[in-house]
């Protein structure tokens, strides 16, 4: 059964986050976001984040390593967002791509937490197995609670990334930019099966 929640555990975040890495560039960097950057620049440095997070290796990386990596991404649409706020729109266009993009990166924000989350899941079924190993039953069963509780974070910090996009008023979202904001949902929802599978997991194991 631990074997089960490993092979489950692995299998999933590859579908949910690899999958959307099939058609990034590999792992790249937004570089020095400048506060002068314009409309274009900013959408451009905002693709390179999300490049950058999705080219993540869940399947090879240290959960460490991984930790680091969504750590840099947050940053990367944390200093965009602050420079599109900062921004004075020269155009009703413009002020749409603002709000669009800035809605946009607030919910990646709240995708990072959850995926940080989900980084320790993946740390605490590493422990379940190194116990389970040792036929040690006892931290076994703490480990799988530990993940179990991450695991319950991660779905709460999704939950604030639905809703927050769900709230996006679509009518001030740009035509060029209706087709992201359309993948980004589908990403949330990949994320939700992840997460209502492992859920699922962790209730068999803990019976």
């Amino acid at each position: 059964m631990i074997d089960n929640q490993r092979n489950v555990l692995t299998a999933l975040l590859c579908l949910c986050v690899l999958s959307a890495a099939l058609f990034s560039a590999g792992c790249t960097q937004s570089g020095t976001q400048k506060k002068d950057a314009t409309i274009p620049e900013l959408k451009a440095l905002n693709a390179l984040a999300e490049d950058r997070l999705f080219s993540i290796n869940w399947n090879a990386e240290h959960p460490g390593n991984i930790r680091s990596q969504l750590m840099a991404s947050e940053t990367d649409f944390k200093n965009i967002f602050d420079i599109l706020s900062a921004k004075s729109p020269g155009s009703e266009y413009e002020s749409y791509t603002i709000y669009t993009m800035r809605t946009i990166d607030c919910t990646y924000i709240d995708m990072i937490a959850a995926m940080m989350d989900l980084t320790n899941v993946l740390e605490q079924n590493n422990n379940a197995e190194y116990y389970a190993a040792m036929y040690d039953s006892t931290n076994w069963e703490i480990s799988v609670r530990n993940a179990d509780d991450a695991l319950v974070s991660a779905r709460n910090n999704l939950y604030s990334a639905e809703y927050r996009l769900s709230g996006i008023n679509t009518n001030m979202v740009p035509l060029d930019m209706q087709g992201e904001v359309t993948g980004l949902k589908v990403r949330i929802d990949q994320m939700k099966i992840v997460m209502n599978n492992l859920a699922e997991e962790f209730a068999t194991a803990l019976k």
